[in-house]
């Protein structure tokens, strides 16, 4: 699995410790991190509905 341009250093670990880590956990660290921004993204999506159905149905879910 190649990027087709250079990533950026992953935020939490220093340049010199990222440069080391071989390539292969390098991608699988960065798939952690994009499935990470997808149980994110559903769980805004989630939030909205149930704050959408609470305004629908007059409810207090908070």
């Amino acid at each position: 699995m190649a990027y087709p341009m250079a990533m950026e250093t992953h935020p939490t670990l220093p340049q010199e410790l990222w440069d080391r880590t071989p390539p292969e956990v390098q991608v699988y660290i960065r798939a952690l991190e994009a499935r990470l921004e997808s149980v994110e993204a559903l769980e805004a999506r989630v939030h909205a509905l149930q704050e959408f159905q609470g305004l629908q149905y007059g409810l207090d879910l908070y």
